[in-house]
């Protein structure tokens, strides 16, 4: 069982640092965060799995000589950031930027990001969330494809 424990300063309302405290076999421990933080699973340790992202919206569409992708949250409680990711086969992806999260976010909450070197052929968008614990959860994926569409018929 892990549990998070964010200490303040009484004086500035800061953020100090964070606690990350592990119960194993009933003996309590702790240790300061920026340590590689692993899970209990049935007495053996493992490193953190992607979990998934919980998204209100996630939309690709297209801008001027440009694709803007917007995305709501259902919450962001603890998330540092997240990561907008390309790729040409939905297979390999390239991060492309980064959108700061709001760790404090209990209600939904709108971001956006543009790629200003859009690819000229379909290119598939991921997003990723990384929290301040340095779990990363899942995004969908959305497709978009910059070929000209041609109409049935015309030559």
């Amino acid at each position: 069982m892990f549990s998070f424990i964010d200490l303040y300063s009484p004086l500035s309302g800061n953020k100090l640092r964070k606690l990350l405290v592990v119960v194993l076999a009933g003996a309590l421990q702790s240790c300061a965060s920026g340590y590689q933080q692993p899970q209990v699973v049935s007495n053996s340790l493992r490193t953190p799995e992607v979990a998934p992202m919980e998204l209100n919206s996630f939309s690709v569409a297209p801008a001027a000589q440009a694709v803007e992708l917007h995305w709501e949250t259902v919450a962001e409680l603890g998330c540092a950031y997240f990561t907008v990711e390309r790729s040409t086969d939905n297979i390999s992806f390239t991060t492309i930027g980064q959108v700061p999260g709001d760790d404090m976010a209990i209600a939904p909450t709108t971001h956006e990001f543009t790629d200003r070197q859009p690819l000229t052929t379909t290119a598939y968008y991921r997003l990723r969330q990384v929290d301040l614990n340095g779990i990363v959860h899942a995004g969908p994926t959305r497709t978009y494809d910059a070929r000209p569409k041609v109409l049935a018929g015309s030559s």
